[in-house]
């Protein structure tokens, strides 16, 4: 008697390239839905944490500099989300990320993965005043964003598979607690600047509702709803948790700019867990 196909009673196939922050806890929500889910990191000592948490591990280190066969069992997916950061202390990310890209096309494109997901940054965005949305990247002020800009690019540019790519705001959530980001420090430029944040929670959220809604191609913006100012927000999380206040100063280095997520909204009917980034860590 044959053994069903484990697959054949799974909702589909994830492979998570970059297992961390953000990967590894979705890695876990994916396979608590029935996924059967891989995932990747750079770190052998992480290969056991993944394995635990029902995740098929790989040790993948993807630098174009290093031509070495990638693993194809990995690729052998109904959808790869990239989650990679694109290597900010790196005096030659953009060109070192755009190629970390290149070197997984013909990858995705041999094994005929349908569906990328992206996961990209709104440092993609110039600094301008006032509202952007999905259609005004360009121009990135960061080595960084436009690294991550020409890799959006590279992945759209490829009609063999439909890309997605999600802008995330600043992450928060965990242990990236920012009532420490600027707490005690003194001449803090850009106080009223608006914030771009968003909770792990939603990006988790966001990304499964985009795996179970299957390929399509698109860009979408997600940041919280609410964006107070520098000032406004770091002191009002220091105060919370009686850490010492931020000192902003008067000076101004960039034309602030409030990231708008209407249409992942509209498009995915989605609800942000934390519309006002305030609220997202009560205290006590």
């Amino acid at each position: 008697m044959n053994q069903a196909d484990p697959s054949d009673q799974s909702p589909g196939r994830v492979s998570i390239l970059g297992c961390g922050w953000l990967g590894l806890p979705l890695g876990r929500r994916l396979v608590e839905s029935g996924f059967l889910v891989k995932g990747s990191t750079t770190d052998p000592g992480k290969l056991p944490l993944l394995d635990a948490a029902g995740i098929e591990p790989f040790l993948l280190l993807l630098d174009p500099e290093i031509q070495g066969d990638l693993p194809s069992k990995f690729f052998q997916t109904d959808i790869l989300l990239i989650n990679i950061p694109p290597g900010r202390g790196r005096e030659d990310v953009e060109a070192y990320h755009p190629g970390q890209i290149r070197a997984l096309i013909p990858a995705i494109i041999e094994t005929r993965i349908p569906f990328v997901i992206y996961v990209s940054s709104t440092s993609v965005y110039p600094n301008v005043g006032g509202i952007v949305r999905e259609e005004d990247a360009g121009s990135p002020p960061t080595a960084s964003g436009r690294a991550l800009l020409e890799a959006e690019s590279l992945l759209q540019s490829h009609a063999e598979f439909a890309t997605t790519v999600v802008r995330f705001g600043g992450l928060i959530g965990g242990d990236r607690h920012p009532a420490r980001f600027l707490a005690g420090k003194s001449n803090v430029a850009d106080a009223d600047a608006p914030v771009n944040l968003i909770h792990q929670e939603d990006c988790l959220r966001i990304l499964t509702r985009l795996i179970e809604g299957g390929p399509r191609r698109d860009v979408f913006n997600a940041c919280a709803d609410a964006h107070p100012t520098r000032r406004d927000f770091y002191t009002h999380e220091a105060r919370k948790f009686q850490l010492p206040v931020p000192l902003f100063s008067n000076a101004r280095t960039s034309p602030s700019k409030i990231v708008n997520s209407e249409k992942l909204k509209r498009t995915l009917n989605y609800q942000f867990v934390y519309p006002d980034p305030s609220d997202a860590f009560p205290a006590g």
